[in-house]
């Protein structure tokens, strides 16, 4: 909080030597304030070794350069995390795990593990609305009040990255990523598609091959689609779509109802130093624990050589001859796709 005031104020901000200030590991909020001022008085009075004073908005600058040119290291809030844990008796919260969402107090005599489950809300809907008769708390609350719990940090948001993407599914609670989009890992490239924008443009008789090309075009986004009916786009944004204020601020909101914390990625198309600026001092103002990737548009996308460029938005009046088949061209698409078809291109 010290730093972000600094940041506010225009004031300098002083880097130590860890071996010269060991108290500052361990203290939070207005203690570590008043012991860092001090080290800074004995910095001003030549009575330590190693120190060096330096605008805070310029090393403020240097960590969102990192962030816009990498999208990491990740942001985390060490006062916002330690005043809102249910553990403030067992210890202070030094840092995060890898993906930011658990902060859990280590000690010399303990080390935080976390062992993490997750919930498919999908599996749980019924009509609509959260099958409250199915998570059954009643049973629950009877075993926690008959046996207690191991645990007293219940609550979590995970990436869920991978996972999310092999059953079917968005990832965390975020906007959807994108309605298209080519994922990279060490098994190869695979191309995401959002199934249930398939399922909604079949039930407005809307999917064919011209659709195909037009969200390879645009990289899944349905802006440009003028086919596509607006309320169905807004549905249907994502997560570049959203303005980033919002996606922080539903993480407030939801933070009261978290006991650890949330990986929240930060989406900011057309990112610039203004906008990360403003949206991670927005983090800060908003007291959320902590920060994940911040995401820009990714550099790999769907192959576009199948793309039938004079056809793009295109409609159809009445029955036109069937053309031969360009080479690179997409496959006609079967009138009853069920996106598991191996052999077609809308199912691919």
């Amino acid at each position: 909080d010290l730093f972000m005031k600094r940041v506010e104020q225009g004031k300098n901000w002083t880097l130590f030597s860890p071996g010269e200030t060991p108290e500052l590991h361990d203290l939070i909020g207005k203690d570590f304030e008043e012991k860092y001022e001090e080290y800074e008085r004995k910095a001003a009075a030549g009575e330590m070794d190693q120190h060096k004073s330096l605008p805070a908005k310029e090393l403020w600058r240097k960590m969102l350069t990192m962030l816009f040119e990498t999208g990491h290291p990740w942001i985390t809030f060490k006062d916002a995390c330690n005043l809102r844990s249910p553990q403030q008796h067992a210890g202070v919260i030094h840092s995060s795990n890898l993906c930011t969402e658990i902060t859990l107090n280590t000690s010399a005599d303990e080390i935080a593990v976390c062992n993490l489950g997750s919930v498919n809300l999908a599996r749980h809907m019924k009509d609509g609305k959260l099958d409250q008769e199915k998570i059954d708390w009643d049973t629950l609350r009877k075993k926690v009040i008959a046996d207690g719990m191991r645990n007293s940090n219940v609550m979590a948001i995970a990436p869920t990255a991978t996972i999310s993407n092999i059953t079917g599914v968005t990832q965390s609670v975020e906007p959807t990523y994108q309605n298209l989009y080519v994922k990279s890992n060490l098994s190869g490239e695979f191309t995401i598609v959002n199934p249930h924008l398939v399922n909604k443009l079949k039930d407005l008789n809307l999917w064919d091959d011209v659709m195909i090309n037009d969200l390879k075009y645009f990289e899944g986004s349905l802006t440009e689609i003028s086919r596509i009916p607006d309320d169905i786009k807004t549905i249907y944004s994502t997560a570049f779509e959203v303005e980033p204020r919002y996606i922080v601020e539903a993480a407030s909101r939801r933070q009261k109802w978290i006991d650890q914390g949330q990986s929240l990625n930060l989406y900011i198309g057309n990112a610039d130093g203004k906008k990360l600026d403003i949206t991670y001092r927005m983090a800060w103002y908003s007291g959320l624990k902590t920060t994940y990737y911040l995401r820009s548009i990714a550099a790999t996308s769907t192959e576009k050589s199948t793309v039938q460029q004079g056809k793009l938005n295109a409609v159809s009046s009445g029955e036109t001859e069937a053309a031969p088949q360009e080479l690179g061209a997409p496959a006609p698409v079967p009138s009853a796709c069920s996106l598991e078809e191996p052999d077609c291109e809308a199912c691919q």
